[in-house]
């Protein structure tokens, strides 16, 4: 029954996460300019239109009093997991040989 609130908060700690793997201040950005500077950078296994759906919804949830369902609300909170598993992995995957700093 606390949607706005909800989507408030998963918003809030998405941009967080972002703002602070990719070095940008992600909280006070509007939806296009978190959009943009994410296009910006190299951002590996960041599911885009997913996060640009979501970032959409979110604004006409907070902003525009629409209301999604539970089923809504269940989608976005597993697009939040696959956005950290997916950039997760994409971090830490291994690096392959040969990059600017190998020694010949």
């Amino acid at each position: 029954g606390r949607v706005k609130e909800y989507y408030f908060r998963l918003s809030e700690i998405i941009r967080g996460y972002l703002g602070e793997l990719y070095a940008f201040d992600a909280l006070e950005s509007t939806t296009p300019e978190l959009l943009h500077a994410l296009r910006t950078r190299s951002t590996p296994g960041l599911p885009m239109d997913a996060l640009r759906d979501f970032a959409n919804e979110s604004d006409f949830v907070r902003y525009a009093k629409q209301e999604p369902g539970p089923d809504e609300c269940k989608t976005a909170l597993e697009l939040a997991y696959r956005i950290v598993h997916a950039t997760h992995a994409a971090m830490s995957a291994p690096k392959p040989p040969g990059g600017p700093n190998a020694s010949a």
